[in-house]
């Protein structure tokens, strides 16, 4: 940009600071949340297992996410109260109350661990 400075550059240069602002204001207003999904027997991770984040005032999904086939989901969450959903169609649902407070640098961990429903045992 500076020995050769032209119109493309400079947009370029504009358009990644707006980006790296973009970034620090939500990760500012905004927490990091992961976790892991993992069968209650034997501690095997759960795979495509639904994680809903619910407003339980308003009842409102908030987000939506879907374990890795290492168990793991990352979820961005605002501040505030919630409920986790965790389902699978071969596990018993499970549900979590959480709240998410602002903290500088320290996600916020959520770890299920699913029970497999009794027709599924074997």
């Amino acid at each position: 940009l500076w020995r050769r400075p032209s119109p493309l550059l400079f947009g370029i240069t504009i358009l990644y600071m707006v980006f790296l602002l973009l970034e620090l204001f939500i990760s500012r207003r905004f927490r990091r949340a992961f976790g892991h999904v993992r069968d209650a027997m034997i501690r095997k991770p759960v795979s495509l297992a639904s994680i809903r984040l619910v407003d339980p005032a308003t009842r409102r999904i908030i987000q939506t996410r879907v374990t890795t086939a290492g168990g793991q989901y990352l979820m961005l969450a605002p501040h505030g109260d919630y409920r986790l959903q965790f389902a699978h169609p071969r596990y018993q649902s499970l549900q979590h109350r959480v709240a998410v407070r602002p903290a500088a640098g320290s996600p916020v961990v959520f770890d299920a661990a699913l029970t497999p429903r009794s027709d599924q045992i074997q």
